[in-house]
């Protein structure tokens, strides 16, 4: 991104989400988000799957409560997606056994927390 759309839009001070908060606010102010299919991110941190799924429930709330979002009801077919591109993309590009199968846990705690969480803020609604 830019300085000059940093300067004129800088990142919310939030507790949680402010990467969403301030995406939808671009958009919002007429910037647009650009994918790239075949990127990869590296994350700053290196969490358990007991702390991925704890992230991942708060990201399922959040979303809800923030964008209304509806997440998927079919968290096995969604897991078995990614899980499948994952490993498509660790055999073309040498990724050892032990490090795919670690970040195909990741994977299920992070699908399983999003959805766990989600489930959550929609009872919270109904009561």
């Amino acid at each position: 991104m830019s300085r000059r759309v940093w300067k004129d839009l800088p990142y919310p001070e939030i507790e949680w989400g402010e990467d969403y908060v301030w995406s939808a606010s671009a958009i919002k102010a007429g910037y647009q988000k650009a994918y790239v299919d075949d990127a990869v991110v590296f994350h700053s941190h290196d969490l358990s799957e007991r702390d991925t799924f704890k992230v991942a429930m708060a990201e399922g709330k959040f979303w809800a409560a923030e964008f209304g979002i509806k997440l998927h009801n079919d968290a096995s077919s969604v897991i078995a997606q990614m899980c499948d591109i994952d490993r498509r993309y660790a055999r073309e590009n040498g990724i050892v056994e032990s490090v795919l199968k670690r970040r195909l846990k990741s994977i299920d705690a992070l699908v399983r927390g999003r959805m766990h969480g989600w489930k959550e803020s929609q009872s919270r609604d109904v009561s």
